[in-house]
């Protein structure tokens, strides 16, 4: 019988690995009292970047020909699009009457990072923006939408998003009658690497707030969510988003140390859906479910992580408790049908560090092993993976040089891999 190899991040190593290589760790993630700051968290190296929520005003995405335009709705700034009028009306006093009651008030989608406030009311396949126009011969978006921004101290302004052109947003923003207008902008290139660049309209400045988009997975802070019954009421929660390019998916179960991984297709890549109901407030105390399970899937490289929240502390510490555990695994099959099912923890490690090769057998094994290669193909280092059934770790040695590295599982002639990062 051919050997048949296969690659997935799904399986669950075999009772007893987790406990014995990556054991969940206890996990404390804190935005301070009030809820005062952003935290970005790294799933591989905790927390990466701390940020007052308040330095900014509206962030605008930096990432290639991305045009989202988001508000700060965690700390209570709000965007009214203004009925009737035009970017063509800037000049004139704009009359707010009414405007609580009647106009549109935009929220960023809970859903994605792609449409934020200025983007609602969009359609892209015939080249709205929502505040603007994309012309497709010259590239180039033109503002066409008028707002009303309420800062969160009440202060209100009018502004727009004059355009962008040459990888650079132009806006302006006054008071309703047209005084104090400032003219600003905003360059990609200033913020490479990043996913928003931000600008505080309070300040008159741009804000370097969340760091480069490969060093982090999740933000915690707070947000705006839609509740209710028909989930259109929007409301200021605290809570959890994913970064691009994260996937994940929470399940309700008894065992949630223990629950298996869902299948791929259950995950998804909406950046709430570990959000903010996985608590609740008993009118004393925040009350954690017992019940709930996350699982997150880095898609660059598929590793998936679990996550079990244990506690939360309130407004009085901003505080995020849980338990975290990484639990994806590469599987080959060998000729006699069993399998080899490993995993490389940490997949992100130090020069010269030892890594783990944490694997379980079915049946007595000979000839497999581990290889370290770099972006070239050469070998590196290795390690035997024979054995006996049962559970088994192996260690390697991690490059003394910083770069993207390999690790090959290597059974019957098929190979399958996972990433190691050196730093």
């Amino acid at each position: 019988m051919r050997t048949r190899i296969q690659m997935t991040s799904l399986l669950m190593l075999a009772a007893g690995i987790l406990a014995s290589s990556t054991a969940a760790a206890q996990t404390v993630v804190s935005t301070g009292p009030g809820y005062a700051n952003e935290v970005y968290y790294s799933l591989e190296n905790g927390t990466v970047r701390t940020e007052p929520l308040a330095s900014w005003d509206i962030g605008f995405q930096v990432v290639g020909y991305s045009s989202s335009i988001i508000t700060n709705g965690g700390a209570g700034v709000m965007l009214y699009h203004v009925p009737g009028k035009t970017a063509d009306d800037w000049a004139e006093t704009l009359d707010t009457t009414g405007m609580d009651e009647s106009w549109d008030l935009w929220h960023n989608s809970p859903d994605t990072w792609d449409l934020g406030a200025f983007n609602m009311n969009s359609d892209y396949s015939t080249g709205n923006f929502g505040w603007g126009e994309y012309d497709m011969v010259t590239h180039i978006v033109s503002g066409t939408a008028l707002y009303v921004i309420v800062l969160p101290d009440g202060a209100a302004k009018k502004i727009m998003i004059d355009g962008l052109s040459g990888g650079t947003y132009s806006f302006r923003y006054a008071d309703l009658d047209g005084s104090n207008e400032v003219e600003a902008s905003l360059a990609k290139s200033e913020f490479a690497g990043k996913n928003f660049g931000y600008y505080s309209i309070r300040d008159g400045k741009t804000v370097d707030h969340e760091p480069v988009a490969v060093d982090w997975d999740l933000v915690f802070g707070k947000y705006v969510a839609f509740l209710g019954p028909d989930m259109t009421v929007p409301y200021g929660v605290t809570g959890v988003r994913s970064n691009s390019g994260i996937s994940a998916v929470r399940v309700k179960t008894g065992t949630p140390a223990t629950a298996p991984v869902p299948n791929l297709e259950d995950f998804n890549s909406s950046i709430t859906t570990i959000g903010y109901d996985w608590k609740s407030f008993t009118g004393t105390e925040y009350k954690v479910s017992d019940s709930l399970v996350f699982f997150v899937r880095k898609d660059v490289d598929g590793s998936i992580y679990r996550i079990v929240f244990t506690g939360f502390g309130g407004s009085s510490t901003g505080d995020f408790m849980f338990n975290q555990e990484v639990i994806g695994a590469a599987s080959v099959n060998d000729e006699r049908g069993g399998t080899v099912t490993a995993a490389v923890h940490p997949s992100v490690a130090g020069r010269g560090a030892m890594v783990d090769v944490v694997y379980s057998l079915d049946h007595a094994v000979s000839g497999a092993r581990a290889v370290v290669h770099d972006l070239t193909g050469r070998v590196l280092s290795s390690v035997d993976l024979d054995g006996d059934a049962g559970l088994h770790r192996a260690a390697l040695s991690a490059p003394e040089t910083a770069g993207l590295y390999f690790v090959v599982i290597e059974c019957g002639g098929r190979r399958v891999s996972q990433r190691l990062v050196v730093r």
